[in-house]
């Protein structure tokens, strides 16, 4: 009997750090396409953990390569590959993940946590087959998203589950798309986070119970750097002038912050170790506690949590008259999109103005 011609065929490209990288040709249909696994086996193994390191990525690629060219041969007459029925979709969630190529790869991995959270907490599941995820468990997911968050959130979160669906579709994984049909409309959320001129000059004369996360968020204000960057910041990130935030999740160039005079004001001077922390703050969680008891010495009665000061940082720069390209490469964006959503506040907020002015008799 002869021999059935491979759909999908493992191949290896050799890489300049002694290592290759491997990745499945398919050819489907009239159509050629690359799968890069992101397995990286040592082309010359030397060692025995090597060598076993190496089984493992040629055994998990050669899966993987069996498991799709199943779902292509069963899909060429409408059926669903036995391999894939009893695939659980949670794990095809994870290798999405680890395969992922683009820079918001930290949303992908929350809406991957949320949506395992919501399967396993909400609907009892312990695996979710393709055959399971039907578009009322994709609705009822998505009523979730909108309970548990706030602001545009709900909307990321959804967006990148849309897009492992479509990816699962398009892998074979899927007969159907089930949330293709679900709409994913988009929440501003952010005026009421806003903080202005005004309640940033109560802040700064009210106290804080903790001195580092007074200083801390003053700098996040001044600067719109996140949490995270600001909890990792060191002294060796800190220049006379500026703060170098060296990888940047988003578009994975540096990003370099000008230091005004009120920054320059809370960073003070220290000639310690540059590996030093700028700040010795507590969990998030304490954080934000300790910043809307904060925030209500100060009076100010908004919704404030850290990444507030992200937006206001954007909303008061775009109020002063700041060139959109200039606010998004402070923020680190990659493009002007992410931006953008400030410039629709701020011109609401203008609006609002407008028509606050008294109404004249005639």
């Amino acid at each position: 009997m002869a021999k059935l011609k491979q759909i999908v065929t493992l191949r290896e490209k050799n890489l300049s750090n002694g290592n290759v990288s491997l990745y499945l040709d398919i050819y489907f249909n009239g159509k050629r396409e690359y799968d890069f696994l992101k397995l990286y086996p040592k082309k010359n193994p030397r060692t025995p953990q090597e060598r076993t390191e190496n089984h493992e990525a040629y055994s998990l690629a050669e899966e993987i390569r069996s498991t799709k060219e199943s779902a292509l041969k069963y899909s060429e007459h409408g059926l669903v590959s036995p391999k894939i029925r009893k695939i659980n979709f949670l794990d095809y969630c994870d290798s999405f993940l680890s395969s992922y190529p683009n820079t918001d790869l930290r949303i992908v991995k929350y809406c991957i946590n949320h949506f395992k959270a919501f399967v396993t907490e909400v609907k009892g599941m312990k695996q979710v087959l393709p055959s399971q995820l039907t578009e009322d468990l994709v609705i009822d997911f998505k009523k979730y998203l909108d309970n548990k968050f706030n602001g545009e959130t709900p909307y990321n979160f959804f967006t990148k589950f849309k897009k492992i669906c479509k990816q699962a579709h398009k892998d074979k994984i899927l007969k159907e798309n089930p949330a293709i049909d679900v709409v994913n409309t988009r929440k501003e959320g952010l005026k009421k986070d806003i903080l202005f001129s005004n309640e940033i000059q109560k802040l700064v004369g009210a106290k804080c119970p903790n001195e580092d996360i007074k200083r801390a968020f003053i700098l996040s204000l001044n600067t719109g750097l996140r949490f995270v960057d600001i909890k990792l910041l060191t002294w060796g990130q800190v220049y006379e002038n500026q703060i170098i935030i060296k990888s940047q999740k988003k578009t994975g160039e540096a990003v370099y912050i000008d230091l005004n005079t009120n920054s320059k004001k809370v960073l003070g001077t220290y000639e310690g170790q540059k590996n030093e922390l700028v700040f010795n703050l507590p969990s998030h969680v304490t954080c934000l506690i300790k910043l809307k008891e904060w925030t209500k010495e100060a009076g100010i009665n908004k919704n404030i949590t850290w990444h507030s000061a992200r937006h206001s940082f954007a909303v008061n720069l775009l109020t002063g008259n700041a060139n959109i390209k200039t606010v998004s490469s402070l923020l680190g964006h990659s493009g002007l999109k992410h931006t953008e959503k400030y410039t629709r506040i701020v011109s609401s907020l203008k609006e609002e103005a407008v028509n606050s002015l008294p109404e004249l008799k005639y």
